[in-house]
């Protein structure tokens, strides 16, 4: 159950431009099962080379993260096709942690520049804005806060986890 999106149909949802514009943090839980290889699932880059926020690329052989300026981060071996995978990101100021599936998997320095960063539309679905990248995947849950939710981090995967029995 969720939202499909379909890459050969160019579908993506799109937030309203600089909705991330002036937040010095924030947190996002992603639920979501890759059905073929894919290229944005959440963006909100100025470019295909510049990672302002985070890119999710899956390509059949890894998962690969991209933060604030290039910061690159890839998972080898992705979750296989058809498995709903749960996606927890946390950024403020000192910097930002990703995990899956209830554990960290990788931290970024950096600080919440991008945050700051004017003209963008994040989307989720395909390249910021809908610039192409479309993906085929089905979302089943996507919570965004503007704040850091580090306190209430494991709270949250564990009712997210517990809805859609995504691991053990």
């Amino acid at each position: 159950l969720g939202i499909k999106f379909i890459s050969a149909d160019s579908t993506s949802l799109a937030m309203p431009e600089d909705s991330l514009v002036g937040l010095s943090s924030l947190s996002y839980f992603m639920a979501f099962n890759p059905t073929s290889d894919i290229d944005s699932i959440f963006s909100a880059a100025s470019s295909f080379s510049s990672y302002i926020l985070d890119i999710y690329l899956f390509r059949s052989d890894e998962y690969t993260y991209g933060i604030d300026a290039g910061e690159v981060f890839a998972e080898v071996p992705p979750p296989p096709f058809d498995q709903t995978t749960l996606h927890s990101f946390l950024v403020n100021s000192a910097g930002s942690a990703l995990y899956i599936d209830g554990q960290e998997r990788a931290t970024f320095d950096g600080s919440t520049s991008f945050l700051q960063t004017a003209g963008l539309s994040p989307t989720l679905g395909a390249f910021h804005g809908g610039n192409g990248g479309y993906s085929s995947f089905i979302l089943s849950e996507f919570i965004l806060y503007n704040s850091d939710q580090g306190v209430n981090l494991s709270g949250i995967q564990e009712n997210i986890n517990s809805n859609y029995s995504i691991y053990s």
